[in-house]
C-alpha cells in the first residue's frame, strides 16, 4: 500500500475545530460510537500497544514555516508541544506523533499530514508513523470514513515521555502569548478536570487479552491527556487555573 506523510501548513491547522469553541470537545453519540469501533480495530490488529486516538482541535494559528515539537522536562514531569522553525538540522531529528488523514484518499494509499512531532533521541525505543504501519492505518481510516470523522480524529503514537501512574492524567493548558501547550500530570481524582475535555484515547491490554468479542466490544477507551476548558481563559499551567478557579469562587462567596 502507497503511503505518504507531510508536515502540517498553516491552512492545515486553520482548518482544525478551536478548542475555545464552545462544542469543540463535546463528545456526540455518533463520536462515541466510533470512537468504541476505533478500539476494536486498534485490539483486532494488535496494535493498541502502538496507537491511541486523537481528537483534532487547535488552540492558535501557526505558520507555514513551522512544525509542531514536543519537549519533556522529567524533573517538573511536564511536556510541552510549542511551533518550532522547520530548519534543515530539526528537520532530521523530528518524527511524526500525531497525524490526520487528507481528505482525499484512495484504497491503495495511506496520506497523512503530521501534526506534532518528537524528537527522536527523546525517544529512542519509538518508530515514527511509517508505512509499516499502512495497513493498521487504512482499518482506522476505513472506521473513520465509514463514520465520516476523518476530519474529527486523528491518530497518535503512544509516546509518554513522562510515565504516567494508574491514577494519573496529563492535563494539557495553553500559554496563548507564548504559543505552548503545557501538559502537567495530575491525579485523576482533581476536581478540575471536571471541567476539562479529553482529548486522546487508548485501549489497553486487559482488552486486547479477552476472549469474549462482547468484553472487546464494550471496553472502555482509557483518557490519557485532557485538555482544560478554554472558556477559561489561557493560563499559564494547571496551578494557575486552580487559582483562577478558586479564586472566582472566593469572590462569589465573599459577594453572597
Amino acid at each position: 500500500m502507497q503511503f505518504t506523510l507531510r508536515h502540517h501548513t498553516a491552512g492545515d491547522y486553520d482548518a482544525l475545530p478551536d478548542m475555545n469553541d464552545i462544542n469543540a470537545g463535546v463528545l456526540s453519540r455518533e463520536d462515541q460510537l466510533c470512537l468504541n469501533e476505533l478500539g476494536r480495530s486498534l485490539l483486532n490488529t494488535r496494535s493498541n500497544s502502538r496507537f491511541g486516538i486523537s481528537l483534532l482541535h487547535s488552540h492558535f494559528p501557526v505558520s507555514d514555516t513551522e512544525v509542531f515539537v514536543q519537549t519533556s522536562d522529567a524533573t517538573k514531569r511536564t511536556v510541552s508541544l510549542s511551533p518550532q522553525r522547520l530548519e534543515p538540522t530539526l528537520q532530521k531529528s523530528m518524527a511524526a506523533m500525531n497525524v490526520r488523514f487528507e481528505e482525499t484518499q484512495t484504497s491503495n494509499a495511506i496520506s497523512l499530514i503530521g501534526l506534532e512531532y518528537f524528537l527522536k533521541q527523546s525517544a529512542p525505543g519509538i518508530d515514527s508513523i511509517n508505512s509499516a504501519d499502512a495497513n493498521v492505518l487504512g482499518s482506522i481510516h476505513a472506521v473513520l470514513d465509514r463514520h465520516g470523522k476523518t476530519a474529527r480524529f486523528g491518530v497518535r503514537v503512544i509516546h509518554m515521555s513522562v510515565e504516567l501512574a494508574d491514577d494519573e492524567v496529563y492535563s494539557e493548558s495553553c500559554d496563548i502569548d507564548r504559543r505552548v501547550l503545557i501538559c502537567e500530570v495530575v491525579n485523576k481524582r482533581d476536581p478540575l478536570l471536571a471541567r476539562s475535555i479529553e482529548t486522546f484515547w487508548v485501549w489497553p491490554d486487559l482488552c486486547a487479552s479477552a476472549d469474549d468479542p462482547d468484553i472487546i466490544a464494550h471496553c472502555p477507551a482509557k483518557c490519557k491527556i485532557t485538555c482544560l476548558d478554554g472558556n477559561f481563559g489561557h493560563p499559564r499551567g494547571h496551578k494557575d487555573l486552580h487559582k483562577t478557579i478558586d479564586g472566582d469562587e472566593t469572590s462569589s462567596a465573599s459577594s453572597s
